[in-house]
């Protein structure tokens, strides 16, 4: 990701990371959670 920030000259202020995270088994390992949602993520 910071590797496509520099090439399109974004600063982080211009990223938002959006996911959905449900109450539930997915509050109970959160980072994992999140960690799996960046690793599935859509980059530019």
């Amino acid at each position: 990701m910071r590797e496509t920030m520099e090439e399109l000259g974004l600063k982080r202020e211009d990223i938002f990371v959006i996911t959905k995270i449900y109450p539930g088994s997915e509050m109970a390992k959160l980072e994992q959670f999140i960690q799996a949602c960046l690793n599935r993520g859509m980059w530019i």
